[in-house]
């Protein structure tokens, strides 16, 4: 119960991100930005996923213990940028890769799952059946994330930007949007994903992400996503006043619900967890079990009696 009794919203402060200590700051910003109320795509899809989700991660501080899968993203990115600007040769990706991937999970999984995350960002071949001559047929060939990346995005040449902070003020909310854009090129915005496996359409995650960051300035966003097999890119278009519309009611949703619930316990009597939400890890799930087991120690008809009983003794 450590946790819970920590978690303290501000209840003396009327916006709702600063009630529950949602502002800025993060030490890669100006110090003048810090203690703005703030809301990144992450946080309001997670909203949008799974309110319980966003409870523990945002407000209760329960985080997802760092895996090997995240460190993927973060290596292709940064391998990408570096070839992208000639400070790697082409030639030099899987060295690279490896190099850099190691580093970054030295202290995370397992070197089974090291190596095939590697494998992966670095592309590989799979081979059939011997011959009788004894060769074996090429059956699959995997370029890998990075190649796949460099190859769909090298006719854009060399962003002008990488890692550049967004933020602006979304006067709906009275609070900034914030977050950080992977590419900048002069006439449009790139984020790079990459996924096990590739999607029909651009998920609503990442289109909602995209029109986020189009509210700032109104610039062309667009979204690479690779695989080990191949790189898709999207363009939004046509979805941009959908997404936004949406964007608008769930952090409305939001609010609401920050702003009326006083408590942790509050919120968690309001949004019950979906068990089999792909992103709750065990930490995450053990934490929050004990949360909601101390929070309905008393069922709804014995809360109504308890209510009844005050309102006579008053």
């Amino acid at each position: 119960m450590i946790i819970r009794q920590k978690i303290k919203p501000d209840t003396f402060q009327k916006h709702p991100l600063v009630k529950w200590g949602l502002v800025q700051k993060d030490p890669r910003v100006p110090r003048s930005l810090h203690g703005k109320p703030k809301l990144s795509a992450s946080a309001f899809n997670s909203w949008a996923e799974n309110p319980t989700a966003f409870i523990t991660s945002y407000i209760l501080k329960i985080k997802s213990d760092p895996s090997q899968a995240m460190m993927r993203g973060n290596v292709a990115e940064d391998i990408l940028y570096k070839v992208l600007m000639n400070t790697i040769n082409y030639d030099d990706i899987d060295k690279e890769c490896e190099k850099l991937f190691r580093h970054k999970t030295a202290l995370i999984g397992e070197e089974t799952e090291r190596v095939k995350e590697i494998k992966d960002l670095n592309g590989y071949k799979t081979y059939g059946a011997k011959r009788k001559d004894g060769t074996k047929p090429l059956k699959n060939e995997y370029k890998g994330y990075v190649k796949n990346a460099y190859n769909s995005i090298k006719v854009f040449k060399q962003p002008i930007k990488y890692q550049d902070h967004v933020w602006y003020y979304i006067e709906a909310f009275d609070m900034y949007a914030d977050g950080w854009k992977d590419f900048t090129y002069p006439d449009f915005d790139l984020d790079l994903k990459t996924t096990a496996k590739m999607n029909s359409a651009l998920p609503l995650n990442y289109r909602r992400q995209l029109a986020y960051y189009k509210m700032k300035d109104n610039r062309d966003q667009k979204l690479l996503l690779a695989t080990k097999e191949k790189a898709e890119l999207y363009v939004l278009e046509d979805s941009y006043k959908q997404s936004k519309e949406e964007i608008y009611h769930i952090i409305n949703t939001m609010f609401i619900a920050l702003s009326e619930c006083n408590s942790v316990e509050e919120l968690l009597e309001r949004y019950y967890p979906n068990w089999e939400f792909w992103k709750f890890n065990m930490k995450q799930k053990d934490e929050l079990r004990k949360l909601i087991s101390a929070t309905h120690v008393k069922t709804w008809k014995q809360r109504q009696d308890d209510k009844e009983f005050e309102r006579g003794l008053s």
